[in-house]
């Protein structure tokens, strides 16, 4: 009777054990399946960041064609001439307006919209400018300009500014103005090579408009659900 009772006993001990192992089990695999999605959709983000924003995708210009490109990239070029204005005469300037000629593309090898010409001061403001005598490429795109715009020097004070422009179509023409300067003597304007940045291309964020979701996210190396919207 006893060595019944102790079987019993064992058995349910067993069985509870058992119990235990496979809740603790089912749980891992259960954790162990969402560490494992979560480890996908984190690689599928790194990877989707990367492409996105760490290249002009392939072919570069493929916010221009008609067909699904081999990789989105939203990577563009955007290009700043640093400028130099130094008063030289010891003489306080006020308003002054200063010329100066701008090579953007002199041998027509990007597609420089004029509108996306901005000039800013070294405390990043914007700063009202105006082009003159400009030439073009085929399509219309700058090759070169007269650029002026007005500013206040003190007695031999010297101020830099940056002009920025780009290949993008998608940017509004300023719609400030500027009359063309008469001679300015005794300020020394210098233009300096230009530095390439990197920035998001608003014609490529656009052009992604024209594919679906699932079209892009081939395109990048693999596939996930979600929704994309992109608006002006």
């Amino acid at each position: 009777m006893a060595s019944n009772i102790d079987f019993a006993i064992a058995v349910g001990t067993f069985f509870t054990v058992v119990a235990i192992l496979i809740t603790y089990t089912l749980s891992y695999l259960n954790n162990y399946t969402n560490y494992a999605f979560t480890s996908e959709l984190r690689t599928m983000a790194f990877v989707t960041f990367n492409s996105l924003f760490s290249s002009q995708g392939i072919p570069s210009n493929w916010e221009n064609l008609n067909f699904m490109p081999l990789k989105v990239g939203l990577i563009g070029d955007l290009y700043r001439k640093p400028i130099t204005v130094t008063e030289t005469n010891g003489t306080y300037r006020e308003n002054v307006t200063v010329n100066t000629s701008i090579n953007f593309d002199p041998n027509c090898e990007r597609s420089i919209p004029n509108s996306t010409v901005r000039l800013y001061d070294s405390l990043n403001n914007e700063n009202v400018y105006k082009l003159y005598n400009q030439s073009f490429c085929s399509g219309n795109y700058l090759r070169t300009a007269d650029l002026v715009f007005n500013l206040t020097l003190n007695a031999n004070q010297q101020k830099t500014f940056y002009l920025y422009f780009s290949d993008s179509n998608n940017i509004t023409q300023p719609t400030y103005s500027l009359d063309f300067p008469v001679n300015v003597t005794n300020i020394t304007v210098n233009v300096y090579p230009e530095d390439i940045l990197s920035m998001i291309s608003p014609a490529k964020l656009y052009a992604l408009r024209k594919y679906s979701v699932d079209n892009v996210m081939k395109s990048l190396g693999g596939s996930l659900n979600f929704n994309l919207e992109i608006s002006k």
